[in-house]
């Protein structure tokens, strides 16, 4: 959307992935504490234009499982 804000879902359903897919082709989406990310490992997540990462539950927080794919856009 075009307030570049994601607001997660709950992550109460422990084992629950999803692909996160910043489709805006100028701005940048960034996973932190307020998607229910869990930033205690690194630093926020940042998807520029067309960027893909898969998140998964563990019944608290959403974390990261794999590196950003970054793409093109077409």
């Amino acid at each position: 959307d075009t307030t570049n804000t994601f607001t997660a879902p709950s992550a109460a359903n422990e084992g629950c992935c999803m692909d996160v897919t910043n489709i805006d082709t100028v701005d940048t989406i960034t996973l932190d504490a307020n998607a229910n990310f869990n930033t205690a490992a690194g630093a926020d997540v940042a998807l520029t234009a067309c960027d893909v990462v898969r998140v998964c539950s563990d019944g608290t927080d959403w974390y990261q499982v794999n590196a950003v794919v970054t793409n093109t856009c077409n």
